[in-house]
Order: C-alpha cells, then sequence, then structure tokens
C-alpha cells in the first residue's frame, strides 16, 4: 500500500508539473492576434521605409527642377512629407494599443499609407509632365534658333561672294566650318527626341553649348568681311 500510495504522490505532483509548464508555455506565447499585429506592423515598417526613399526622390527632383517647375513641385512634396509624416505617427499609435484593439487603428495606418503613396504617384506624373513641356518648348526655341542661323548664314555666304578680301578660302572654309557645326546641332536636336531624364539633361548641355559656338563663329566671320 505504501508503495501504491508513494506512487500516486509522485504521479500527482508529476500532473502539477505539467500543469505549471503547460500555463507557462500559454502565458509567454504570443497570442493569433499578437502574432497578426506583429506581421502587419513588419510590413507597414517596410512599405514606409520604401516610402522614405520615394519623399527623398521626389527632394532631389524639386532641387534640380527648373524654376517654372519648381514651385509647383515644392507644393506637391510639402504635401507628400506631411502625408508621409501622418502614416509614421499612425503606425506609432497603432503599436502601442493592446493586441485585442490595434484593429480599430489599423484603417487609419493603411489609409494615411495609401494617401501618401497616392500623392507621390501624382508628383512623379507631374515632375514627368513638366520635363516633357521643358524638353518641347527647348527644342522648339533651337529649332527656331537654327532657322534663324540658317537665314543669316545664307546672307553671309552671298556677302563673301562679294567681298573685296584677299584671301576669300578662308572665309570659305569658315563658313564650311560654321554650316558644318549648324548641321552637327540640327542632328543631335533630333537625335534628342527620343532622350529622357539625365541623358537629356546631357545633351542639353550639348546643344546650348554647340548653339553658341555657331553664334560665335558666325560673328567671327561677320567681323573679317567687313
Amino acid at each position: 500500500m505504501k508503495r501504491i500510495g508513494k506512487g500516486l504522490v509522485i504521479v500527482f505532483f508529476a500532473f502539477v508539473a505539467l500543469g505549471l509548464v503547460v500555463r507557462a508555455n500559454a502565458q509567454t506565447a504570443p497570442s493569433k492576434a499578437q502574432t497578426e499585429k506583429d506581421e502587419f506592423v513588419k510590413m507597414m515598417q517596410a512599405k514606409l521605409a520604401d516610402l522614405k526613399y520615394q519623399v527623398k526622390d521626389a527632394e532631389a527632383k524639386v532641387d534640380k527642377a527648373e524654376a517654372k517647375q519648381k514651385s509647383a513641385l515644392s507644393a506637391k512634396l510639402k504635401t507628400l512629407k506631411a502625408q508621409e509624416a501622418e502614416a509614421d505617427k499612425s503606425l506609432d499609435t497603432m503599436q502601442k494599443s493592446s493586441a485585442d484593439k490595434w484593429k480599430e487603428s489599423k484603417l487609419k495606418v493603411e489609409n494615411d499609407y495609401n494617401a501618401a503613396e497616392k500623392s507621390y504617384r501624382e508628383f512623379i506624373e507631374s515632375s514627368e509632365v513638366f520635363a516633357t513641356e521643358q524638353k518641347d518648348e527647348f527644342s522648339k526655341d533651337m529649332s527656331n534658333f537654327l532657322a534663324e542661323y540658317d537665314k543669316k548664314i545664307t546672307d553671309l555666304d552671298a556677302k563673301i561672294a562679294k567681298s573685296s578680301k584677299a584671301d576669300k578660302s578662308k572665309l570659305d572654309t569658315q563658313l564650311a566650318d560654321l554650316k558644318a557645326k549648324r548641321a552637327d546641332v540640327s542632328k543631335k536636336l533630333d537625335a534628342a527626341k527620343d532622350t529622357t531624364g539625365e541623358s537629356w539633361k546631357t545633351v542639353k548641355a550639348d546643344l546650348e553649348k554647340a548653339k553658341k559656338d555657331i553664334v560665335s563663329e558666325y560673328n567671327k566671320i561677320l567681323a573679317e568681311i567687313k
């Protein structure tokens, strides 16, 4: 009997110990709601990290924008930054809520993030429209410049033909160089139609320099004829 009693005591304490372990595990293991909350927070933190990168991208575009577009883009950037800050704040508030109440603020986090993401897309669309407008305006100005200097070069050709200068061959060589530069600008302008972004800025700078060279060369030849 003593052995049986002793055995029952051992079994009893074993069950007690097992119960304590089960209870401890239940207390330390995260609930389904907590796990769901943690996963949502992790996902939103990743999205907001991407959004911060997008804000920096927008800031860089504003810095590089032409004066005409900078004001409008700056206003859009201000809205975007405010919405990003609000989304950050909403997520921080939600993280402090309990596991059984976090879903009450989940919708605000999603709405704030979606609003900021939409603003970024609108910012990019606007910057692309402005870039296209700027490119079209520059191309139009260059075309008008070439048309103007086509007439000037034609007149210059006639003046050289009538010139009494002894060394006309030098003038003819200079004029040929001027015509070559003009033709080169025309080719570059046509090729520029397919360029965008930084490539366009490089081509634009090259064309502006070529434009100055044409004006300088024209004035140089005209001065030698007189």
